[in-house]
């Protein structure tokens, strides 16, 4: 894989590093997964990548971890760091979210690093209906708490309301996390800090079906 296409940073069982990734740790950072007690928690893991959340989630105490991802060299690559780690109870496949069919639902579902200009472009209702499918109870998710829909986007505000809602569109700005908060019928928590860079991702706790009480 290109360094353009691993994500997080990438170690060995030793903790030697293998591979950096390039985007912000700031966005999810492992400290706000550890304000979650994933104990014993089933987890799907939307958009896996090379597992790094995947893994956390089983460093945190999780059971039985799913990782989804598109990209097949990821997903061979997440199975070997699972046998050089000598992690139990993890399973990556190699699917299109969409395609993706499971008997049972999970604890948590983790959608980290998908929302954000593309695919708030193209439509994110699709992938949510499989998180909301998927989740028994919680869903994480890292976005951007608005984009200028214009500058960030590239589109018009007209395009936006027609494809999400007027009532999401603010003058010249989507509400991602107004969205989010209705669309999934949720409670939300926020469990990262609260930036002042508002370009940088946030960490939201959302739970479906009115359930809380399973965050610290």
């Amino acid at each position: 894989m290109g360094p353009e296409n691993i994500w997080r940073p990438v170690v060995d069982e030793r903790g030697q590093l293998l591979a950096d990734g390039h985007e912000d740790m700031r966005d999810t950072a492992p400290a706000d997964l550890a304000a979650f007690d994933f104990q014993d928690k089933s987890v799907l893991d939307m958009g896996c990548n090379l597992g790094y959340y995947s893994f956390l989630a089983k460093t945190l105490g999780a059971g039985t971890v799913v990782g989804l991802d598109v990209d097949p060299t990821a997903i061979r690559g997440c199975s070997l760091l699972s046998k050089l780690y000598g992690t139990a109870e993890t399973r990556f496949i190699c699917t299109d979210f969409l395609e993706f069919s499971s008997a049972s639902t999970f604890d948590v579902v983790l959608l980290i690093n998908f929302i954000g200009k593309k695919s708030l472009v193209k439509g994110i209702q699709p992938i949510l209906d499989v998180c909301r499918k998927y989740t028994g109870n919680s869903v994480i998710i890292s976005a951007r708490c608005r984009y200028h829909i214009r500058r960030s986007l590239g589109v018009s505000q007209d395009y936006m309301a027609a494809k999400y809602g007027a009532e999401y569109v603010h003058g010249e700005w989507f509400d991602t996390m107004l969205f989010l908060r209705n669309y999934l019928n949720s409670n939300i928590t926020r469990l990262s800090p609260d930036y002042e860079d508002t370009t940088l991702k946030r960490t939201f706790l959302l739970q479906p079906f009115s359930l809380q009480g399973n965050h610290r």
